[in-house]
């Protein structure tokens, strides 16, 4: 005998029934359909893009790290660095993005509250203490005690350089070669092979050090005999004398 009673616990059961089956179809432990995949190629254009295109002037953290990294690079190599070095470090972005980052480097050091700025030269870039500030500041530097007899190597190496070893060591004698040794581990110097000797270079760790611009601003006061102050007595005359 029919009744609303069974009629109505059939809907309840079909109801249920229905219920439990929506809910299965999107529960992960039933294996039922996944979330829909992110498109992977979509995702890793935007991301090579992302920087390609830097983002406006004051962007997100992106553009805030690039920044730091830049300034910690440029603080830890004893070189100035190139654009390019710079563009290869930071994943391959274009060198104009590099450049408004550098920008935006020298613009934070030009607050007068800061001791250190951004120095280029010869289109490459580094950070140097600020000049008012070399003096009071110098005397903590790692390089005063190097002995006189290397700084006056160091001082025929920045006068004539580049300059092979052993034209260095028919100079300066046979001692020439642990100076040499010295002042590669201090980075003061760079040798590179050539032929059957070395080829050896200042650094711009040298040049941050004395306070210099570039090698050849040393050769001007070395040559005119007033010294650059700052620089070491030894560094003051270039020939042994």
């Amino acid at each position: 005998m029919y009744s609303a009673s069974s009629d109505s616990s059939t809907a309840g059961t079909r109801r249920s029934g229905s219920s439990g089956s929506s809910r299965s179809s999107t529960s992960p432990r039933t294996g039922g359909s996944a979330a829909p995949r992110r498109n992977s190629s979509v995702t890793s254009s935007s991301v090579s893009n992302k920087r390609d295109n830097p983002p406006p002037e004051g962007g997100g953290s992106e553009r805030g790290n690039d920044l730091a990294l830049v300034e910690a690079a440029l603080f830890l190599s004893p070189d100035p660095l190139t654009r390019r070095r710079l563009a290869k470090l930071l994943g391959g972005v274009k060198l104009a993005y590099v450049d408004r980052l550098l920008d935006d480097l020298a613009e934070t050091y030009r607050d007068p509250t800061r001791g250190i700025e951004l120095y280029r030269v010869e289109g490459r870039a580094t950070l140097r203490v600020k000049d008012v500030y070399v003096d009071r500041v110098a005397h903590l530097a790692p390089q005063q005690d190097i002995p006189r007899p290397v700084l006056r190597t160091l001082a025929v190496i920045a006068y004539n350089q580049p300059i092979t070893q052993a034209d260095l060591v028919r100079v300066r004698g046979n001692k020439a070669y642990g100076h040499v040794q010295e002042l590669i581990e201090r980075r003061l110097i760079r040798a590179e092979e050539h032929e059957r000797t070395l080829l050896l270079h200042v650094t711009g760790e040298f040049l941050r050090h004395f306070g210099l611009s570039s090698p050849e601003e040393f050769r001007f006061h070395a040559a005119s005999g007033s010294g650059e102050e700052g620089l070491q007595s030894g560094l003051e005359e270039v020939d042994d004398g």
